[in-house]
């Protein structure tokens, strides 16, 4: 990673940070926030191969469904016959469309953000940083609990550009 963009990337995560881990209470209320868990698999568009990965994340309903939030995860895959682990980072905005079903359990949300990703095949290492949007919803079965589905694309490059989508399952509480 150039040390410019490590420089942005590392400010954006700890303002982010700042803004969204003072509080943590009930999911599904503004003025609240939300962890969550997941689990992934995707790939490289362009680049083909497969990939999986684990992380954590906490996002915070600011403004009648509008959140902000900031992750990061841990993944690994392998491209014609290399194998490669990197670490992925982001902090995204996000709105939830929470009225959109009676009983409020079912809960979509869209999301948009910066991306950072690093990552080490063989014996080199590299990174850049992009963007990010994805969808999914939260089906929440009780307050604190809920299993979260999403789909993201993560956009790397300035010339050609490189897509990291992924489907993730968690859970959020």
């Amino acid at each position: 990673m150039r040390p410019h963009t490590t420089r942005i990337a590392l400010r954006a995560i700890v303002l982010s940070a700042t803004l969204v881990f003072p509080s943590i209470a009930s999911a599904q209320h503004e003025g609240s926030g939300q962890w969550y868990l997941f689990g992934a698999a995707g790939g490289w568009g362009q680049l083909g191969g497969a990939q999986a990965g684990v992380g954590i994340g906490y996002e915070r309903l600011l403004y009648k469904g509008l959140g902000a939030g900031a992750e990061v995860e841990g993944y690994g895959g392998s491209i014609q016959r290399t194998r490669y682990g990197g670490v992925l980072a982001s902090v995204n905005g996000s709105y939830h469309l929470r009225n959109l079903s009676p009983s409020q359990k079912l809960v979509p949300f869209g999301t948009v953000g910066y991306s950072g990703v690093g990552i080490c095949a063989w014996s080199e290492c590299g990174g850049t940083d992009g963007f990010n949007f994805g969808g999914g919803f939260n089906y929440w079965m009780g307050p604190h609990r809920g299993l979260r589905v999403e789909v993201r694309d993560h956009v790397f490059g300035e010339g050609p550009h490189y897509h990291k989508w992924e489907m993730r399952v968690g859970f959020a509480f």
